[in-house]
């Protein structure tokens, strides 16, 4: 089996653990592809946050009454993701793009993820940039 078919065999088909230590079946929303990782770039086409969402529509509508980032332009990166996908990727960007800083509101005031989570050890940084063609949600 080749590596990137092991990394997304432990993303998508993973099971969590929890406390007692004995796994808990998955959830149909965690290997359902409806997951989404999307930036929030500013006027100089620089990303100052990264999330994921379900629904591109009314995060961007939140955001837009966000007094903190409604100046800001929201870009789907990756579509249609499990969440361990979209968890993991929304993490590396952060760290990629440094967005994780809570002294300034319009950006990440959390992680996605956290460094020590299992899963987060098994995937690597993302290749490249998205497609730059993908427009903005919204007008």
């Amino acid at each position: 089996m080749g590596g990137a078919a092991l990394t997304e065999d432990i993303v998508t088909n993973s099971t969590y653990k929890n406390s007692s230590n004995s796994k808990k079946s998955k959830k149909s929303s965690d290997t359902a592809k409806e997951h989404n990782v999307y930036v929030l770039k500013d006027d100089d086409n620089e990303v100052q946050y990264v999330g994921r969402t379900k629904n591109l529509k009314a995060t961007k509508y939140r955001h837009e009454n966000n007094p903190n980032r409604k100046k800001l332009t929201l870009y789907p990166v990756y579509v249609d993701l499990t969440y361990n996908e979209a968890r993991i990727l929304e993490q590396k960007l952060i760290e990629e793009y440094k967005t994780l800083k809570k002294d300034i509101p319009m950006n990440n005031q959390i992680n996605g993820m956290s460094k020590k989570h299992y899963l987060y050890r098994f995937v690597p940084m993302p290749i490249g940039t998205w497609d730059e063609s993908l427009t903005y949600v919204g007008n």
